[in-house]
C-alpha cells in the first residue's frame, strides 16, 4: 500500500503515550526591525501555540506554518533519486517550466483527472481547502479516487492544509503519516512570499497515522533552494475548476474592489495593481503603496493583523510610499504610514478622529 502524507499547520487530539514530546524544543525566533534605531534589528522569541492535556497534543498556527515549503522538500528529495513527482503548483523540474520565467510556470495537475495520469509516483495536492470550499459534499468523492489511487497505481500522496479539520475526515482516517512544520526562525525584515517574514529555518514535528508522536526533525536551512523550486506566486490551483481559485469570497475583498476603481478613475496615470492577497498591501503603484482599512459599526479603523511597522519597510524597500486607505461619510480616505501613526495606533480599533486633520489625505494630495 503506497502512503497518504497529511501536512498541517495544526493537529488535534494527537498523542505521545511515552512522554517523548518536548515543547521547549520548538519554538519562534523573529528578526524584527528595531523601532528606535532603523539601521538595527532585534531578535524575539515567542512560543509554538500549542495545548497540552496529559499524554494530547494540540497546535493550531496561523498561515505561513512552511506547508508547501516541507511538501517541496519532500518532493525535490524523491525527484534527485530518480523518482517522478507531480503537483497542482509549478515546479522547477517540470519539462514543459524549463527555461521558462517562474511566472510562467504550469501545474502538472490542472484538474482531478489528472490524479489518475500518473503512476508509479509521488503526488502533491497543495491547498485542499480551496478545492473542497467549492465542492461541498462532495467531498467523499476525492477520498474515493485517492484510495482507488494509492490502492491500485502505487502512488505516495501528499497533501497540504492550513488546519487539520480541512482535511476530509476519510483521508485523515486513511493518512500513514502526519507533518506539523514549523518555521523556528523568521527575518521581518526580508520580504516574503506570504507576508509573514522571510523563513530561515525549518523544523517538523512527525507522528504516525494515528497521530502517535514520533520525532521532531533537526533545523533544516537554506531554504531559498526550496523556493527556487516551485512557483511561490502561484495559489494552487483548485482540482475541481482547473484554475485559480479566486479571493472574491473572502472577508474585505469588496471593499479592497471598489477602492481599487475609486483610484483606477480618480488617478489613472498612476498605474494601479490589486495585488488581490498576495502582498502585505492591497493596491500599489510605481509610487504608492496601499493597505484598505475596514471600518465598524462604530466607525473605527479596523486595524486587526496589521504590523505598520512591518509596512513602512516593505514599502521603503519598493521606493513606494506606505498609506492606509479608509472610507469615512462616503468618502475615502488616506493616511501616510509613520512611526507617529503607529505609535498613536494604541488598540487595535481607533476612532479616525485620533489622527490630525494634517494627517488625513485625499486623493488630490496624496
Amino acid at each position: 500500500m503506497s502512503s497518504l502524507t497529511l501536512i498541517s499547520g495544526s493537529i488535534n487530539e494527537a498523542r505521545d503515550p511515552l512522554g517523548r514530546f518536548n515543547p521547549s524544543e520548538v519554538f519562534y525566533t523573529f528578526i524584527e526591525q528595531d523601532p528606535d534605531d532603523p539601521d538595527s534589528v532585534i531578535l524575539r522569541q515567542d512560543d509554538l501555540p500549542m495545548a497540552l492535556d496529559g499524554k494530547y497534543i494540540e497546535i493550531i498556527q496561523d498561515l505561513g506554518s512552511g506547508k508547501t515549503l516541507k511538501a517541496i522538500d519532500m518532493l525535490a528529495h524523491k525527484s534527485f533519486s530518480g523518482g517522478k513527482c507531480y503537483a497542482n503548483l509549478g515546479l522547477a523540474w517540470n519539462p514543459a517550466n524549463i527555461g521558462k520565467d517562474k511566472k510562467e510556470w504550469i501545474p502538472d495537475l490542472t484538474c482531478l483527472e489528472d490524479l489518475s495520469e500518473y503512476n508509479n509516483c509521488t503526488i502533491l495536492i497543495d491547498d485542499i481547502y480551496g478545492t473542497i470550499q467549492q465542492w461541498n459534499t462532495e467531498a467523499a468523492k476525492i477520498v474515493g479516487i485517492v484510495a482507488n489511487e494509492r490502492r491500485k497505481m502505487r502512488k505516495d500522496i501528499i497533501i497540504t492544509a492550513q488546519r487539520e479539520v480541512m482535511i476530509p475526515p476519510g483521508l485523515r482516517d486513511m493518512a500513514t503519516e502526519w507533518i506539523v512544520p514549523v518555521i523556528t526562525l523568521r527575518d521581518f525584515t526580508r520580504d516574503s512570499p506570504d507576508g509573514t517574514g522571510y523563513p530561515l529555518e525549518l523544523r517538523t514535528l512527525h507522528f504516525n497515522g494515528a497521530k502517535v508522536f514520533q520525532r521532531i526533525s533537526p533545523p533544516m536551512i537554506g531554504l531559498e533552494k526550496i523556493f527556487e523550486a516551485y512557483n511561490t506566486i502561484e495559489t494552487a490551483v483548485h482540482l475541481n475548476k482547473g484554475e485559480n481559485g479566486a479571493r472574491t469570497n473572502q472577508p474585505g475583498y469588496e471593499l479592497e474592489a471598489k477602492a481599487f476603481e475609486f483610484l483606477k478613475e480618480k488617478a489613472p496615470a498612476m498605474n494601479w495593481q490589486h495585488l488581490n492577497g498576495k502582498h502585505e498591501f492591497d493596491i500599489i503603484s510605481d509610487t504608492h503603496a496601499i493597505d484598505i482599512t475596514g471600518t465598524d459599526p462604530d466607525g473605527r479603523l479596523i486595524l486587526e493583523h496589521k504590523d505598520l511597522l512591518k509596512h513602512i519597510r516593505i514599502a521603503k524597500r519598493k521606493c513606494q510610499t506606505p498609506y492606509l486607505m479608509f472610507e469615512a461619510e462616503n468618502k475615502w480616505r488616506f493616511i501616510k504610514i509613520t512611526p507617529h501613526v503607529n505609535n498613536l495606533v494604541e488598540n487595535k480599533r481607533v476612532d479616525s478622529d485620533k489622527f490630525s486633520n494634517s494627517m488625513m489625505k485625499t486623493i488630490d494630495s496624496i
